[in-house]
């Protein structure tokens, strides 16, 4: 049902499966690397995340880390990039981060001292496979900690 003049997204089955696993399989202080457009690692997987676009700071004062974290991740030197309509500004940041080389999504991990990615699709880089793939197929929760 639409909430005001869109209607929320909701993360797919599968990427909550991911979450329920993340939350029963993973250390308590462990922080992900997640799309920046989802919205339940934090509540469902109960486990820190780098930064998402629904989880905008309350206080002033730390807006421009989340703002850096956002362009961070996205590669994006301004987030006024995305486009304005909530929905739009959703996909366009699922689709960005889809395109994201690994190099970068590792280097970006390990600057904000992320253990897990989660991603759409295999990463490609040697030794490292993933820890978790959602019963789709889909969603893939590699482990930093195990290579990479």
């Amino acid at each position: 049902m639409p909430f005001g003049a869109f209607s929320p997204q909701n993360d797919d089955r599968g990427y909550i499966q991911l979450c329920e696993w993340v939350s029963k399989s993973t250390p308590l202080d462990a922080i992900v690397l997640v799309p920046p457009n989802e919205q339940s690692m934090r509540l469902v997987g109960q486990r820190a995340i780098v930064v998402n676009y629904k989880a905008v700071p309350q206080l002033s004062g730390q807006l421009l880390e989340w703002r850096r974290r956002m362009c961070d991740v996205l590669d994006l030197p301004d987030l006024n990039v995305l486009p304005r309509e909530y929905g739009q500004t959703l996909a366009a940041i699922g689709a960005r981060y889809d395109e994201l080389p690994e190099d970068h999504l590792i280097s970006i991990a390990r600057k904000f001292d992320a253990r897990y990615i989660v991603v759409a699709h295999p990463l490609k880089i040697p030794d490292l496979t993933p820890v978790f793939v959602d019963a789709s197929g889909k969603w893939m929760l590699y482990d930093l900690g195990r290579g990479g």
